[in-house]
């Protein structure tokens, strides 16, 4: 009975993963870079205690390629208590880029990143919007690449971060490798036409698709999700859809050192499980007892080798497919180095899942101070 079951939802597993890899393939003509018409483009970032990476950021957005007129920054304070305002206010007076700086006055209950983010795309003069996090810093052809993307048609533009890390040891490169697995599950859901998750730090959509969604929608008061909750509002508003995997469209972000910060960001994904749509929980359902099943059934092996030859062809059909889906991603990114990581990622992803489902259930998270 546990052979049928495991081999049952091997089967299942294996064809979610190939579903992710058709997705991949169908999303590339649909992100074909189409347009050589110059746009106006507000860019968007919320800060909060961010004094020792804004400035950063700002002069990543210096050296855009792209005509300094034809672009807006708008940097939302979210009432920071480091000096994070004076900072910008500073780089304004020799910066040409054309800054806006608002600053979150209200001391009172706090709403969370959506609220500093709605109050920028309020003051936002054009209608395509460009999102990013203000620890990332952008490449020189970031703005360029976007607006190219968009022709009349286009809503929505996803593209690659890169997590970076100060120390590059085998952990670092295996959350790495963790990051790029979340932006292929992003990619493929594009390309599929299902919304599944996006990632706040290198996106854009049409302002005139958050008035129509109602801005955030039922999701503005819960803390995260200015990204995979706000994809799931925008959906029924949105026209194509596109995935930039070319490395101008990129962005890097230099990710926290401490085990704390991993734990407390994996429990903060896992934890909007129940706001996801029908299809995306029982998606995480299937893949979350699969693992439990391969668990068990590899114990069982211990005791019982009779069953070995079928473990052994359910695990390398599974290994096959996926290494073909992280391949395709990374190469297409330029990242095909971590996929040597791979082997030791996929025996630690399983404990990593299983361990972080239950705690994003059950466990509260951390939001900035």
């Amino acid at each position: 009975m546990l052979s049928i079951s495991f081999i049952i939802i091997s089967v299942l597993y294996v064809f979610a993963i190939w579903f992710l890899i058709i997705g991949l393939i169908r999303i590339v003509p649909k992100s074909r870079i189409t347009s050589d018409k110059l746009k106006k483009i507000s860019v968007i970032v919320a800060a909060r205690n961010e004094e020792s990476n804004v400035c950063n950021l700002l002069e990543s957005l210096e050296n855009q390629t792209y005509p300094k007129d034809l672009f807006e920054v708008i940097i939302v304070d979210d009432r920071s208590f480091d000096n994070t305002n004076e900072l910008i206010n500073k780089y304004q007076t020799s910066s040409q880029l054309n800054i806006k700086l608002l600053q979150l006055e209200d001391k009172g209950k706090r709403n969370g990143k959506k609220y500093a983010i709605a109050k920028g795309i309020e003051h936002a003069q054009y209608d395509i919007l460009l999102f990013t996090d203000s620890d990332c810093i952008v490449n020189p052809k970031w703005v360029e690449t976007f607006s190219k993307a968009y022709d009349d048609d286009t809503d929505y533009v996803l593209a690659y971060t890169h997590v970076k890390f100060t120390k590059n040891n085998l952990f670092n490169r295996l959350k790495t490798l963790e990051a790029i697995l979340y932006r292929v599950i992003a990619a493929s859901g594009l390309g599929n036409g299902t919304a599944i998750t996006a990632s706040a730090s290198n996106m854009s959509y049409r302002k005139s698709c958050f008035i129509k969604a109602n801005g955030f929608g039922r999701y503005k008061n819960i803390k995260s999700g200015d990204d995979d909750l706000q994809l799931f509002n925008l959906w029924v508003h949105l026209r194509k859809k596109k995935y930039l995997f070319t490395p101008d469209a990129s962005v890097t972000t230099m990710e926290k050192e401490s085990l704390e910060s991993h734990v407390n960001l994996d429990t903060r994904r896992a934890s909007k499980f129940k706001y996801f749509p029908l299809a995306l929980k029982l998606f995480c359902v299937l893949v979350f007892f699969y693992y439990i099943y391969f668990i068990v059934f590899s114990g069982w092996l211990v005791f019982n080798l009779t069953f070995l030859k079928l473990f052994l062809i359910m695990l390398g059909i599974r290994v096959f497919s996926e290494l073909i889906m992280m391949s395709f991603f990374c190469i297409k990114i330029k990242q095909s180095r971590y996929i040597i990581y791979y082997f030791i990622f996929t025996l630690v992803y399983v404990w990593i899942f299983l361990i972080f489902s239950l705690r994003g259930a059950i466990m509260k998270y951390k939001w900035k101070s």
